[in-house]
C-alpha cells in the first residue's frame, strides 16, 4: 500500500508542477481564468470514475510499465525545455502533459489493467484543453477564423441593408457610423477552446461513446463560428442604429458574454438531442469495491515507484541546474533616453498612450512620440517593451496586427543611432 501511495503521490507532484508552470504562463492574461476550470474538471472527472475504473483489477504490467518508463523519461526533458526556451513557448507544456498522461495511464494499466486505463482516459486527455496552443498553430487558425467572421458578417450586414466596404482589405468593416474591426480577441479562438472543452465534459458526464462524444465536440466548432458572426453583425447593427458608444467598453463585453452564453445554450441543446433514449444506470448506486492490496502485484508497484522516483530526482536536478544558469533579469529600458534627434528627424511632441492600447498590450514600458523632419513631414513612433515573448497579452504585436488592418510593410532594417566600436 505504501508503494501504491508513493507512485500516486509522485504523479500528483508532477501534475502540481505542470499546473504551477501553466499558472505562471497565463498570469499575464486575466481572460485565461477558464483554464483553471478545466484543471478542476479533470480532477473531478478522475475522482468520480476512480472507484468504478479500479473495481475489477486485471493487471497488465507488460503494457503499463513501459508507459510509466516513457513518462518518467519525458517529464524532466519537458522541464529542461521549459527553462531552455525561457518559459516563452508552449511546447514544453505539451511534452510534460504527454509525460504525465503516459505515466498515470501506464500505472493504471500495470496495476489495474487496460479497462482502468480506458475508463480514466478522459480526465488525462481533458487537461490538454488547459494548455496554450503553439504559435505556429494558433496564429494561422485565428487568422482563418477572423477571415470567415469578417466575410460572413459583411454579407449579413449587406443583407440587412447597410452600406459596408473593406477599403484596407483587412479584417475591418467600414460602415457609415465608423469602422468595425474584427481583432484577434474577436476571432473566436477563446470561445472555441472554451465551448469545445464544455462539449467534451458534457459528453463525458452523459457517458457518450466515442462517436456521440466526437459529434458533440465537432458540433461546437460551427456553433462558435455562428455566435461570433452574430456578435460582429449585432455590433454593426447597434453601431448604426444607436451609436458607436454602445459597442465599446462594458457594452462590448456584455455583448460578447451574451453571445457566448447563446453558444453554450446551443451546445446544451445538441447534447440533449444526442442523448440516448434509454437512460443509463447510475453507477454510484452500487459502486464496485476497491480491490484489496493483496490483489496488486508488489513487484509492479515497486518498479513503478522506482521509475517515478528517479524521474522526480532528475526533474529536481534539471530545475536546480537550470535556475542557477538563468541570467539575472534585465531591467526595463528607460525610454526617456530615446534620442530627440534621429537622423534628419526631430522630436515634435510626446503623445499620450490611449488606455485601451495599454490595457490590451500590457507592456512593461511604452512610449509614443511624433517626429518631424525639416520639410514638415511627420511620423509617429511607438516603442513597446515586454520582458518576455509570452507576456504579450493576446499575442498582439505589429507583425500580426498591422497587416490585418490593411498596412503593408515596405521596408525593414536596423538603424544604428550611435557609432559602434
Amino acid at each position: 500500500m505504501t508503494s501504491d501511495r508513493l507512485a500516486l503521490g509522485l504523479i500528483a507532484a508532477g501534475y502540481a508542477g505542470l499546473g504551477a508552470a501553466i499558472a505562471l504562463y497565463w498570469q499575464a492574461d486575466p481572460s485565461a481564468a477558464d483554464r483553471y476550470l478545466v484543471l478542476a474538471g479533470a480532477v473531478w472527472a478522475l475522482l468520480s470514475r476512480w472507484r468504478e475504473a479500479v473495481g475489477s483489477p486485471f493487471p497488465s504490467p507488460r503494457i503499463g510499465l513501459p508507459l510509466v518508463a516513457l513518462g518518467a523519461l519525458l517529464y524532466p526533458v519537458g522541464w529542461a525545455g521549459y527553462f531552455v526556451l525561457f518559459k516563452a513557448r508552449s511546447v514544453p507544456f505539451w511534452l510534460m502533459w504527454v509525460a504525465l498522461s503516459a505515466a498515470l495511464a501506464g500505472w493504471l494499466v500495470a496495476v489495474y489493467g487496460r479497462r482502468a486505463g480506458l475508463r480514466l482516459l478522459f480526465p488525462l486527455l481533458f487537461v490538454g484543453f488547459a494548455l496554450p496552443l503553439p504559435d505556429s498553430v494558433l496564429h494561422p487558425f485565428r487568422e482563418r477564423l477572423q477571415a470567415v467572421t469578417t466575410d460572413v458578417s459583411e454579407w449579413l450586414l449587406r443583407a440587412c441593408g447597410y452600406s459596408v466596404s473593406r477599403p484596407s482589405g483587412g479584417f475591418v468593416l467600414a460602415l457609415a457610423g465608423g469602422d468595425l474591426g474584427i481583432e484577434e480577441a474577436c476571432s473566436g479562438v477563446k470561445a472555441l477552446t472554451a465551448l469545445t472543452a464544455v462539449a467534451a465534459f458534457l459528453a463525458f458526464r452523459q457517458r457518450f461513446g466515442l462517436l456521440r462524444g466526437g459529434l458533440l465536440v465537432a458540433a461546437a466548432v460551427p456553433v462558435v463560428v455562428a455566435v461570433n458572426v452574430a456578435r460582429v453583425t449585432l455590433s454593426g447593427v447597434i453601431q448604426e442604429a444607436a451609436g458607436p458608444e454602445y459597442i465599446r467598453g462594458g457594452w462590448h463585453d456584455a455583448l460578447g458574454f451574451a453571445t457566448v452564453l447563446g453558444g453554450l445554450g446551443v451546445v446544451l441543446l445538441v447534447t440533449k438531442v444526442l442523448r440516448p433514449r434509454s437512460e443509463m444506470t447510475d453507477p454510484s448506486v452500487a459502486p464496485l469495491a476497491v480491490p484489496t492490496p493483496a490483489s496488486r502485484n508488489p513487484v509492479t508497484l515497486r518498479t513503478a515507484g522506482v521509475l517515478l522516483t528517479l524521474s522526480l530526482v532528475a526533474t529536481a536536478v534539471v530545475v536546480w541546474h537550470s535556475r542557477t544558469r538563468i541570467p539575472p533579469p534585465v531591467p526595463a529600458p528607460d525610454l526617456a533616453d530615446l534620442p530627440t534627434d534621429i537622423g534628419g528627424w526631430s522630436e515634435y511632441r510626446r503623445l499620450d498612450v490611449p488606455y485601451h492600447i495599454a490595457d490590451m498590450l500590457q507592456p512593461n514600458v511604452i512610449l509614443h512620440r511624433e517626429y518631424r523632419n525639416n520639410v514638415g513631414r511627420s511620423v509617429t513612433v511607438w516603442v513597446i517593451y515586454w520582458e518576455a515573448v509570452h507576456a504579450m497579452r493576446g499575442y498582439h504585436h505589429p507583425d500580426v496586427c498591422l497587416p490585418k488592418v490593411g498596412y503593408r510593410e515596405t521596408r525593414c532594417g536596423v538603424e544604428w543611432l550611435y557609432p559602434t566600436g
